[in-house]
C-alpha cells in the first residue's frame, strides 16, 4: 500500500468512527476520545489508526473491527436471534466459562465474572451474526 494509499484508507476509518459516534469532525472525534483535536489528523498523517480507538468504537458502538477499519460491513443472518436463544446462548457459554475457571482457564473465580465474560462472548458473537444497524 503507497503512502496515498495508506492516507485514503486512514480517512475512511476516521469517518467511519465519526459516523458510529455521531460526530461531525474530527474535533468531536478527538472529544469524545479525549484527546488533542489534532491527533486524528496525526493519524492521517501517520497511516494509522490506533488499535484502541477502534476498540473503544466497538465496545460503544457494537460496530465490527471490520467495518472501522475497511468498510466491510457484516453479512446478515439467514435467521433471527430471539431473547430465547440468546439467553441458552448464554447458559451454553456460561457453562464453557465455568469448565473454564475450574481448569484454571481464567484467573479468577467468580460466578458473577462468569455470567459477565459469558454475556460478553455472546454479545460479541452475536454483533457478528445480526450487527446494529448503526452508522450505515
Amino acid at each position: 500500500m503507497t503512502s496515498v494509499e495508506r492516507k485514503v484508507w486512514v480517512k475512511g476509518a476516521i469517518s467511519r468512527l465519526m459516523a458510529a459516534w455521531g460526530v461531525e469532525d474530527h474535533k468531536g472525534l478527538a472529544e469524545k476520545l479525549g484527546l488533542y483535536e489534532n491527533v486524528p489528523a496525526g493519524w492521517i498523517k501517520n497511516g494509522s489508526v490506533p488499535l484502541y480507538v477502534a476498540l473503544a468504537c466497538r465496545r460503544d458502538t457494537g460496530q465490527s473491527l471490520d467495518w472501522i477499519y475497511f468498510g466491510i460491513k457484516p453479512q446478515k443472518p439467514k435467521f433471527d436471534v430471539t431473547p430465547e436463544v440468546k439467553e441458552q446462548l448464554v447458559k451454553q457459554a456460561n457453562e464453557s466459562v465455568i469448565t473454564g475457571t475450574r481448569i484454571h482457564l481464567i484467573a479468577e473465580k467468580n460466578d458473577n465474572g462468569g455470567n459477565i465474560f459469558a454475556q460478553m462472548i455472546v454479545d460479541d458473537l452475536l454483533a457478528h451474526i445480526d450487527p446494529p444497524d448503526k452508522a450505515e
